[in-house]
């Protein structure tokens, strides 16, 4: 696959850089972004933290990540990777976007242009997203971009401490 640079009307998607790091702690190190992310997302989301993430994105198999820039800063990730869902293989959709960033449609963006622009590279004829329920920033996100809900998990407790489903949703490409 070639290097992904995607220059949106909100934002620019590309490849993680080592200067990244002080940016995505930055960013990522906001009690409100961890809330809804899975448990192996770190809080408090250190400088080393953001290291490791960095280096995950560049060198992981069956994965693409890639930064959501703005102003020059990464102030998100958003990805897919490969994954067993039903017993088959498929593309889950990932991302996160610093708070100051939140409601001004650059993730909205950033889904609808990725998707598109991995459609082509993805051996695949759909892709999967799994949010929990209490994320209606994010579910938004999902459905403006053609993701349609198909089920949902077991009830689970989140970082808040709120009970919460985790909704699975998919797009047929």
């Amino acid at each position: 696959m070639p290097e992904i640079i995607l220059k949106l009307e909100h934002c620019t998607l590309r490849p993680f850089t080592w200067a990244d790091a002080k940016s995505l702690a930055k960013y990522a190190n906001h009690y409100q972004v961890a809330a809804f992310l899975r448990p192996s997302f770190p809080h408090p989301f250190t400088r080393k933290d953001a290291e490791e993430y960095i280096y995950f994105c560049m060198h992981a198999k069956d994965t693409i990540v890639l930064a959501v820039q703005v102003n020059d800063e990464a102030i998100g990730s958003i990805g897919v990777q490969l994954v067993t869902f039903k017993g088959k293989q498929t593309w889950e959709l990932g991302y996160w976007i610093g708070f100051p960033f939140w409601h001004k449609g650059i993730m909205n963006e950033a889904v609808k242009n990725f998707v598109q622009y991995l459609t082509s590279y993805l051996k695949t004829n759909e892709i999967i997203a799994k949010v929990y329920n209490l994320n209606i920033a994010s579910i938004k996100v999902l459905q403006n971009n053609g993701f349609v809900r198909i089920n949902s998990a077991e009830t689970t407790r989140i970082r808040t401490g709120q009970l919460a489903e985790e909704w699975v949703f998919i797009k047929k490409l």
